[in-house]
């Protein structure tokens, strides 16, 4: 059974002009309107401070301990800095400071690890920092996935000779200890199971993709089926509660497959045309995820599509679909409930599928820890509160879309 829910007749905020009911937790980082400067505010209390003012920056991340940023500036070198200023452009072992330029920007994983694409000696390459202030590691990799006591990483070599395929390796985070799991292959979208026993993957094939996983005690590779791996939601898992079922499209459903045994759960089935983005368990037998499907008039030049979020069990599926236009699912916070959700703006989406508040800004950066509302950054750079209650406040005001690489804003609850 399916139920349908407009977005665009649900309820929307309404703006207060001293926020009075909106309280929130946590620090943003933006880069200030016409300096590009790099500021950081409070979100309970409002209090904003300076943290750079060398130049423009963008490409923001903050790490889940609300201590650390990562950014970049218009000189291409990556810097990270704490809340009290103390900055410090990343090195390689060498000495040098290589430029990004190439993505992805810098991303935080567990234990505060960084990870960063670099270009250096002509090809890009990736940077990891096991923790803040540890020396950073050069990996000729085209992905990096870290376990979740950052205690060890996977990737696939970049061979220098672009015509061979890298093997795929797991070693400690300082470098030691490295296996080869696969040799000369493509995979990606690594994940360390959460018993940090086995890693899963995509592996590419002349013919489809295939979803494997690698048991790392023996290196056994066991196949489940033709498919991918839908992309992480913030604060959600792709795994169960109890961490025995992952979420996969095989052939053309979304499951819950038990990667030891191969059992499978349904969730929802795909058409001609349709791909799931993200998704997550939000309770052991119920999923949130992203869905488009391909509208484009065959013959037709202009490429058109319907998205929707979805929230799913085995046999009911709630929909939240706009009028049209772009959908995600920023992040989600499972014992309150809710998501922060972009469709045409951003909303806080129950997961009964009601729509708490929405404002007019275009991204929801993420969820209060204290549950009361999401951040949001408009396209004009209007960073703001938005509380479950529907009132507004005004944080602070970034650079404009597009005048810096972004994210020139980031949230860290």
């Amino acid at each position: 059974m399916q139920r349908i829910l407009l977005i665009s007749v649900l309820a929307t905020a309404c703006t207060t002009a001293d926020g009075t009911g909106t309280t929130g937790t946590g620090t943003v980082i933006y880069s200030e309107a016409n300096t590009g400067h790099l500021h950081a505010v409070d979100v309970a209390s409002g209090e904003d401070r300076l943290i750079d003012d060398g130049g423009a920056f963008g490409s923001l991340s903050m790490a889940a301990d609300r201590e650390h940023v990562a950014y970049v500036g218009t000189d291409g070198v990556v810097r990270v800095t704490d809340l009290r200023g103390n900055i410090t452009a990343l090195e390689l072992p060498n000495g040098s400071t290589p430029h990004t330029g190439c993505g992805p920007g810098p991303t935080w994983g567990p234990n505060n690890s960084l990870t960063y694409c670099i270009y250096d000696e002509g090809f890009s390459s990736f940077g990891f920092v096991p923790a803040p202030g540890a020396p950073v590691r050069k990996l000729i990799a085209y992905e990096v996935a870290v376990s979740n006591d950052a205690a060890a990483i996977v990737y696939q070599r970049r061979d220098v000779d672009p015509t061979q395929l890298g093997d795929v390796v797991v070693e400690n985070a300082d470098g030691s200890g490295q296996r080869v799991l696969a040799r000369s292959i493509i995979e990606r979208a690594f994940m360390f199971t959460p018993d940090g026993l086995h890693v899963v993957a995509v592996a590419e094939n002349p013919v489809a993709f295939h979803v494997v996983m690698h048991t790392l005690a023996d290196g056994a590779v066991t196949e489940l089926g033709p498919g991918d791996l839908p992309r992480p939601i913030a604060g959600g898992s792709s795994f169960s509660p109890d961490g025995s079922e992952l979420l996969a499209v095989l052939g053309s459903e979304l499951v819950a497959v038990q990667p030891t045994t191969g059992a499978r759960r349904h969730f929802a089935t795909l058409g001609a045309g349709v791909t799931i983005g993200s998704a997550a368990f939000i309770d052991a037998d119920h999923v949130i995820y992203h869905r488009r499907e391909d509208t484009t008039v065959p013959g037709s030049d202009v490429i058109e599509s319907a998205e929707s979020i979805r929230i799913a069990s085995a046999s009911d599926e709630i929909t939240v679909m706009p009028q049209s236009g772009f959908c995600a699912v920023r992040a989600i916070a499972v014992d309150a409930g809710l998501a922060a959700v972009e469709c045409n703006n951003a909303a806080i989406l129950s997961f009964d599928g009601t729509i708490r508040a929405s404002n007019d800004a275009l991204f929801a950066l993420g969820i209060s820890a204290d549950d009361m509302g999401i951040v949001t950054i408009a396209d004009n750079g209007s960073v703001t509160f938005l509380a479950t209650d529907g009132q507004m406040r005004t944080l602070a005001t970034a650079m404009n879309r597009g005048t810096l690489v972004g994210p020139v804003a980031a949230y860290a609850p």
